[in-house]
């Protein structure tokens, strides 16, 4: 007997093969009716599993597009403030270049989504996918980047691109001895500058080095706004600072000429609140003799940094 898609073709098929006997035993016992329970569940499961085979597949996230696609863009000029739009879907990031990830973030979706960066995330995955992103780049001459965007199931092969990470590289901001920090620092007094040249208004310092004409104890002192401190502690700018003491780890070469002072291992935060692109620093002088001005008290500071989110 073929499988009854019913309980009432059940009924109907065992009623047309049953025997004037197997009548009688039916009424004068209930083991019949308790058998059709079963076999009325046994029908009823079987219906249920019929009807989940028919459940369809969702349709796919990424109709007629390849499984990726490979993009390629130069670094020469950088995609500042909220980026390049790039209108191409995609599930699944991941990014390599011949210079630095530092500094290259994307955006899913949206120009004021947040900023994710892809040295700290790559590959990266958003299983509800993205239609486009936005890419912030810093200017890198001569230098490329490549992104892979990958759907669906070429996302598991996409971690084979970056089995390899490129070496971190850092950019700077310098003063020039001719214009920054030219005039007298008496002890426990301050010079302000403002360094032009960063590449975000938000950086994280990681050094410094420093040339100086006079051997002397220094601090240098960052600030988020180019009022820099204030007597009001809610107004005061300061964010950070890095002792450069030339009296105990200053050196010259030949024992003559100019002192040397290399910090590094420094993690700053540092976030440039007038949004100018602006390093707002200080040279504090904490020694008793005070820093000459002019060409016999010259300093040069270089900071290194790298871009953050």
């Amino acid at each position: 007997m073929a499988v009854p898609e019913t309980y009432e073709e059940y009924l109907a098929e065992l009623d047309k093969n049953l025997s004037r006997f197997e009548r009688w035993v039916d009424k004068a016992t209930g083991t019949d009716e308790r058998l059709d329970i079963s076999n009325r569940l046994l029908i009823e499961n079987l219906k249920l599993l019929r009807e989940g085979l028919k459940v369809q597949l969702p349709p796919p996230m990424f109709p007629e597009l390849p499984h990726y696609n490979v993009l390629k863009f130069l670094l020469d000029t950088a995609r500042t403030s909220l980026g390049e739009e790039v209108s191409m879907p995609g599930d699944t990031i991941t990014a390599f270049t011949d210079g630095t990830l530092t500094g290259i973030y994307i955006r899913l979706d949206s120009p004021t989504a947040d900023a994710i960066p892809l040295n700290e995330f790559n590959p990266y995955r958003l299983t509800t996918g993205w239609t486009k992103f936005w890419l912030e780049t810093t200017s890198q001459s001569g230098k490329y980047l490549r992104l892979h965007i990958g759907r669906a199931a070429s996302a598991d092969a996409s971690v084979q691109i970056t089995a390899s990470a490129p070496k971190a590289v850092f950019d700077t901001v310098t003063s020039d001895k001719d214009v920054n920090f030219t005039g007298a620092i008496a002890q426990n007094a301050k010079e302000d500058e403002n360094l032009t040249g960063l590449l975000s208004n938000k950086i994280r310092v990681v050094g410094v080095s420093v040339q100086s004409d006079q051997s002397l104890h220094y601090k240098v002192l960052l600030w988020s706004k180019d009022s820099f401190d204030d007597t009001n502690l809610d107004l005061d700018a300061f964010c950070g600072e890095i002792d450069c003491d030339f009296t105990s780890y200053g050196f010259q070469i030949g024992g003559a000429g100019q002192y040397y002072l290399d910090i590094r291992g420094v993690d700053i935060d540092y976030e440039d609140e007038d949004s100018t692109n602006e390093l707002h620093v200080s040279l504090l002088n904490q020694s008793a003799t005070s820093k000459n001005a002019g060409s016999t008290g010259e300093i040069k500071l270089t900071v290194y940094y790298e871009p953050r989110a």
